[in-house]
C-alpha cells in the first residue's frame, strides 16, 4: 500500500468539522489510512477562527464549535504532520506573497507545502 500526502490549507481542513461543499471529499481522504493530511501549524488557528465565525454567524451553536474544536486538536495530536513555521517559511512566503499577490497567510500556507514537498 502506497501512502500519499495531501497539504490542506485551512480552508479545505475545515471542510473535515463542517458540512460545506467538498465535505465529503475531505472526509472521504481522512478516512483512507493510506492518505496522510499535512498543514501548517497556523491552519490549526484559522481552522479555529472559522469556527469562530460560523458561531457568531450563527451557523453553528456553541456545543457544535466546542466539539468541532475539540476533534480538530485531537486530530492535529494524532493525525496531521504539522509543518512549523519558521523564519525559512516566513522569508519564502514573503517572495511568493510579493511575486504572486497572494494574501499573507495564503503565502504561508504555500511556502509550507514547498517545504513539505522538498521534504518528500
Amino acid at each position: 500500500m502506497t501512502t500519499a500526502t495531501c497539504y490542506f490549507d485551512s480552508s479545505a481542513l475545515v471542510k473535515r468539522y463542517m458540512s460545506e461543499t467538498g465535505t465529503s471529499w475531505v472526509q472521504s481522504w481522512c478516512d483512507d489510512s493510506a492518505q496522510v493530511v499535512a498543514l501548517a501549524e497556523i491552519g490549526l488557528v484559522e481552522v479555529t477562527a472559522a469556527f469562530a465565525g460560523k458561531l457568531r454567524g450563527n451557523f453553528i451553536t456553541a456545543a457544535m464549535c466546542d466539539e468541532a474544536q475539540q476533534d480538530l486538536l485531537a486530530d492535529a495530536r494524532a493525525e496531521y504532520v504539522l509543518v512549523a513555521v519558521d523564519r525559512a517559511i516566513v522569508d519564502a512566503a514573503i517572495g511568493l506573497a510579493r511575486r504572486y499577490r497572494l494574501r499573507g497567510y495564503d503565502a504561508v500556507h504555500l511556502a509550507s507545502a514547498q517545504r513539505l514537498n522538498q521534504a518528500c
